[in-house]
């Protein structure tokens, strides 16, 4: 019944979620990718709505759906288009390798390193995308350690400037006297009207 076809579907899903790497390192739209991510991301989601994408969606097909590559990904993810115009994903199933293969992809379009060519096997374009993503974790692990250096940094600052003892200003003892220079004294006359 429903629980066979659903353990079929994750399985077949499951299967497919291994080829996806390739696949989505096709797609080189930084919007499609951003939009593949949030529907893969939906999948998880308990809510029925999240799992049904209506085809005629002006937004859905000018990000996702004139794209064939990400359209690949998206059938290749388990989505399944059926006759109500509809794209449908049975609840359950597994994305976790498609969405790791969309982060690589993103990255490598935002970096501007997409220049895969098509000549090179599967295998070598999953390899070239972990690669990829790999330095990606990199940076993004060397941005985390600058961040968290400089917050220690501001924290050291402000428990140093908590224990420096507030000076009062010298000028606030300073009375107006014979010192003081005037409009007057410099030859300005401030009723003149000038112009």
């Amino acid at each position: 019944g429903v629980s066979r076809q659903r353990s079929t579907n994750q399985r077949r899903s499951a299967a497919t979620n291994n080829n996806m790497a390739s696949a989505a390192g096709g797609v080189t739209d930084a919007v499609a990718l951003k939009t593949l991510l949030v529907y893969a991301s939906n999948v998880s989601k308990d809510d029925e709505k999240y799992r049904k994408i209506r085809i005629g969606n002006e937004k859905f097909v000018e990000r996702v759906w004139r794209h064939p590559e990400a359209r690949a990904v998206l059938l290749g993810m388990g989505w399944v288009e059926n006759d109500q115009g509809f794209l449908t994903i049975p609840a359950g199933t597994d994305v976790s390798a498609t969405v790791a293969a969309i982060e690589a992809q993103l990255a490598a379009v935002q970096s501007g390193d997409v220049e895969l060519k098509r000549s090179e096997s599967a295998e070598e374009r999953k390899a070239a995308i972990e690669a990829r993503r790999t330095a990606f974790m990199k940076q993004k692990k060397h941005e985390e350690a600058e961040r968290q250096r400089i917050r220690q940094k501001m924290e050291a600052d402000r428990q140093a400037a908590a224990l420096r003892k507030a000076k009062t200003s010298k000028a606030r003892d300073v009375k107006f006297g014979g010192r003081v220079t005037r409009f007057e004294d410099v030859g300005v006359d401030l009723n003149a009207g000038g112009g």
